[in-house]
């Protein structure tokens, strides 16, 4: 079966680049002829070009800078390489005006995983609704998700319509379950993020083990990998280097230095699994920070985002399924507390069978 994935996979996300890989590349290795549709939104151009420096000389810009340090350099050329090396791109790009024509080219579109169902990131751009495809049979998703944990009457009247048309249908939190069921009525199934359908020695052969010694990290280190950086966060992560002797070493691609941290700039997603492979300890408040630090088996703590946000709610969504819940990051941690990762791997198993059965349902046909 020839199938074209549709997701968010020209971005200098890590988890987004590596979902891509993982669901395409686990299509290929169950026999099918599986690429990802190279489709260029310009919402999400716009979206993942990095900021200007003029930019900051709006007062309110320049505060953010300060305060949360917001501008970022650009990484786009190692995550293109990433890309063209080990994903399996259409042989052409798309855009909202052609994107029609792909839908001779293909026996099923895959739309998902990430947040393609989310308004606010994606503009409202149907074409992750599959709009273009007219035969509804050809339509399927796969862990998408909608960024959100309450459904609004105008969030419902924009998107019911699309999404009652698709014959199957899974998402990857549970709290997705709820608002796909309040849109439209019907049940879907709930599934793994895409990263888990690669085996953890499958992502440990991908990953760039050479990055340690190059980017001249000595010994043990805590990892840190966050989406907004908090004071809180990065005291516990010195904590937690102090008790075993290590250094704090951050990825990051922000404008400004963080202080008493090894600050690692422009990291390919080869040297970002390598890090997370090598790991003595991992903090992050990144969703895909907790998918990957329970891929590769390690002891971690997350932080919830201090405001309202779906983030949160796939990340507690998660650790409740793998039995984790326990690794949220309180104002009262002081110790390191170990993983019992025989338990916590069984969980995965189990409700990665149920993934894996829908992916082989939707594509036996």
């Amino acid at each position: 079966m020839k199938i074209g994935i549709l997701t968010y996979h020209r971005t200098t996300n890590f988890g987004a680049i590596l979902q891509t890989y993982a669901l395409q590349r686990y299509l290929q290795l169950v026999g099918h002829e599986a690429e990802v549709i190279d489709y260029s939104s310009e919402t999400l151009k716009k979206r993942y070009t990095k900021d200007h420096l003029y930019k900051y000389l709006n007062p309110r810009e320049l505060r953010r800078l300060i305060l949360y340090n917001s501008c970022y350099r650009d990484n786009m050329e190692n995550f293109n390489e990433f890309l063209n090396k080990y994903v399996r791109l259409s042989n052409r790009d798309y855009t909202s005006k052609d994107i029609k024509e792909a839908e001779s080219n293909y026996d099923l579109f895959i739309v998902g995983s990430d947040q393609i169902w989310n308004e606010k990131i994606s503009g409202k751009d149907l074409t992750f609704f599959l709009d273009f495809v007219n035969d509804d049979g050809k339509k399927a998703a796969y862990a998408a998700s909608f960024g959100i944990d309450r459904v609004t009457v105008e969030f419902s009247e924009w998107c019911k319509s699309f999404l009652v048309k698709f014959p199957n249908v899974s998402v990857r939190e549970k709290s997705g379950v709820k608002v796909y069921q309040a849109i439209t009525g019907k049940t879907c199934k709930f599934v793994m993020d895409p990263s888990f359908l690669i085996s953890q020695q499958n992502w440990i052969s991908l990953a760039d083990h050479d990055v340690v010694g190059r980017r001249k990290i000595k010994g043990k280190y805590v990892l840190i990998y966050c989406m907004r950086e908090s004071k809180n966060l990065f005291d516990f992560a010195r904590a937690v280097a102090e008790q075993i002797n290590g250094e704090v070493v951050y990825i990051n691609d922000r404008l400004l230095k963080k202080k008493g941290v090894h600050n690692l700039f422009y990291v390919t997603p080869q040297e970002w699994l390598g890090l997370f492979a090598n790991a003595s300890y991992v903090i992050t408040n990144s969703f895909h920070g907790v998918v990957f630090s329970i891929i590769m088996n390690k002891d971690f703590y997350v932080e919830l985002l201090p405001f309202t946000t779906g983030v949160n709610r796939r990340m507690t969504d998660l650790l409740e399924i793998v039995g984790l819940e326990d690794r949220l990051l309180q104002d009262n941690n002081e110790q390191i507390i170990p993983i019992d990762y025989v338990c916590c791997n069984n969980r995965v198993k189990k409700q990665l069978e149920i993934s894996l059965s829908y992916l082989g349902e939707i594509t036996s046909s």
